[in-house]
């Protein structure tokens, strides 16, 4: 199986004056099924057209309400394979600093010739579990804070 090697991750978002036609894309994927005859179609210039999938339907819908928020969206294969350059902007962090979880073994990684490579769900996998720690971290924070009085309320001494 051949993949797709990423090397710049291109990342998507949608000016603040497009946000508005994201929303009203996610208003219509929201309809009734009553309001929308159970289908959805994506018409050309010409009117020439196609009928959306429910999964191809729901994946755009997915798409531009992120748009819509004004997130920033970039699409990736779940089999896809990603430079550590690509890898690193995914996460958010220094090409260096994802070398040494490469290193660790922290994050599974392969060789490619000279290069390395890290496959998407891999990375996606990881980000999931340190998102979920942090989390977790930030609510075990919110809790203490709170019952030392952080917050409106009184010290539960």
């Amino acid at each position: 199986m051949k993949r797709a090697i990423m090397s710049d991750l291109q990342v998507t978002t949608a000016p603040a004056a497009e946000r508005s036609v994201a929303a009203n894309l996610v208003e219509l994927f929201d309809r009734p099924p009553d309001q929308r005859d159970g289908h959805f179609r994506l018409a050309g210039p010409k009117d020439e057209g196609v009928t959306l999938t429910r999964n191809i339907a729901d994946a755009l819908r997915h798409l531009v309400e992120l748009l819509a928020q004004g997130r920033a969206v970039a699409i990736l294969p779940a089999d896809g394979v990603l430079t550590t350059g690509a890898a690193a902007e995914l996460l958010n962090v220094s090409r260096q600093y994802l070398v040494r979880l490469l290193d660790e073994g922290t994050i599974p990684s392969f060789k490619s010739g000279k290069h390395r490579r890290v496959r998407a769900e891999d990375l996606l996998a990881y980000r999931s579990a340190r998102d979920a720690r942090r989390r977790t971290a930030l609510d075990e924070l919110a809790q203490l804070s709170q019952a030392y009085g952080g917050y409106d309320g009184e010290a539960a001494h």
